[in-house]
């Protein structure tokens, strides 16, 4: 089942924005910038979609609705990352938008999840 979700955008943007290699908030690395940035990119692909913390979880490394529970609780409750997320939800947002099906700018540009 293909399914159209702004979910891996959100990620690859969130990659972009902090200069990462893609793929690599999936992956198993801890070292802090990583996983701030890995906390930011769960907090907004939850707050920015409908998609279950499930889900968010499948696109970012199997990792599990608890660990993305988590990471929406650290953002909402460190003001500095709280500020830091609201900085890149801003900078991302567009081409989030213009890269994610039903807007207007872009809606041929589909990003296939298979579930």
């Amino acid at each position: 089942m293909n399914y159209y979700s702004a979910v891996p955008r959100i990620v690859e943007e969130v990659e972009r924005h902090y200069k990462l290699e893609p793929g690599t908030l999936a992956g198993r690395s801890r070292k802090a910038g990583i996983a701030k940035a890995r906390h930011i990119a769960a907090y907004l692909s939850y707050m920015m979609t409908n998609e279950s913390m499930d889900f968010v979880g499948a696109v970012l490394g199997a990792r599990d609705h608890s660990t993305i529970h988590h990471s929406v609780r650290f953002v909402e409750t460190d003001a500095a990352t709280m500020y830091e997320a609201g900085f890149v939800w801003g900078a991302i947002e567009g081409a989030v938008n213009a890269r994610t099906p039903g807007t207007p700018e872009n809606s041929h540009e589909a990003v296939p999840v298979s579930l």
